[in-house]
């Protein structure tokens, strides 16, 4: 799927347990994205499934991979 280019401003921090941290990044890379691609998709997906975002937001899929991909 070709990037889409999107404008992100604001940043989130968030702490994990080491862990939990490696688990995310294995996950990630498993799926061909890096680690703030792959919390981007599961945001999108979860604010699609609650109706919050129309399920075709082109404009908000992570760049390089479709939201929620293969997981």
């Amino acid at each position: 799927m070709p990037r889409v280019k999107s404008s992100k401003s604001t940043i989130i921090a968030l702490r994990l347990n080491p862990r939990i941290a490696e688990l995310v990044s294995q996950v990630a890379l498993s799926e061909g994205m890096n680690v703030s691609e792959w919390i981007r998709s599961l945001i999108v997906e979860e604010l699609k499934k609650r109706g919050l975002l129309p399920m075709s937001t082109p404009s908000l899929e992570v760049e390089g991979a479709s939201a929620g991909g293969g997981r």
